[in-house]
């Protein structure tokens, strides 16, 4: 197994407020990670730290061996893509010209694009089912139409590493697991893909490998069969849970007990 991602004893802070401590995991190549854990835990702020929007308080991170601190902007931008939680495009904004900018890390100076770029950019349209929405503003779209928008930008930046903040909040129940789907095929296309959720259900369903954090400490990671234990939900999410196995996809199930 290679590793995309590699934290060595990484510490995070707010201020004087400690998010993480002395955090040691490792995300594999090509394999579909979900970070998973209370509210507070420290799984958006890792996101943060990942593409240096967070400023590391101790220990480092390593990209394919590298030291995070040591990589180019702009070669990181061409390395790692991250959906954040909040979506703002600016006014007027076209889906085509969101889409688009997921080509900046690889266009020149004057952000030209060539023929390629145009393809890159009309593929992941086509992939997200957006293609016949390109020229409208995307304020104009539905919740799950600008969430596929948005991922569309993320496949236009043709990045192996994937980050995903909690991309199936406010959709229902048929799009969430369209983008669900999408992570297990581009982990299984050979992505590195990461991704925040709270369903732990659908974490244990899709994912190849579950962390779960709490209080700023990793209390267990591995493949969801590894996580899925009554008592570590317990004592992470403070519920009495019933584990059984989903008969549809044979991944473990959470249920919860009254």
């Amino acid at each position: 197994m290679t590793i995309a991602i590699e934290m060595k004893n990484l510490s995070l802070r707010y201020g004087a407020t400690p998010v993480l401590e002395g955090l040691n995991l490792h995300i594999p190549t090509g394999k579909f990670t979900v970070l998973v854990g209370q509210n507070g835990c420290g799984k958006s702020s890792l996101l943060k730290a990942l593409i240096r929007a967070l400023p590391l308080a101790g220990g480092d991170i390593l990209l394919g061996g590298t030291a995070l601190a040591q990589i180019p902007p702009r070669r990181l931008a061409q390395m790692m893509s991250l959906l954040p939680q909040t979506l703002n495009a600016p006014d007027g904004v076209t889906v085509r010209q969101l889409v688009t900018y997921g080509r900046s890390p690889h266009t020149n100076l004057w952000n030209r694009l060539g023929g390629s770029d145009r393809a890159v950019v009309d593929g992941a349209m086509i992939r997200m089912n957006i293609a016949p929405f390109a020229d409208r503003p995307v304020a104009e779209l539905s919740g799950g139409q600008r969430q596929r928008a948005w991922l569309a930008m993320v496949l236009a930046q043709q990045t192996p590493i994937i980050l995903l903040d909690e991309p199936t909040s406010y959709l229902d129940i048929a799009h969430q697991v369209e983008v669900l789907r999408l992570c297990r095929d581009l982990a299984d296309e050979g992505r590195t893909v990461v991704a925040v959720l709270h369903d732990l259900n659908q974490a244990f369903r899709y994912a190849d490998q579950v962390i779960l954090l709490q209080n700023g400490k990793c209390m267990a990671a591995g493949a969801p069969p590894d996580v899925a234990r009554e008592d570590l939900l317990h004592a992470a999410f403070d519920i009495r849970a019933r584990i059984v196995t989903d008969p549809e996809a044979h991944t473990p199930m959470m249920i919860v007990r009254k």
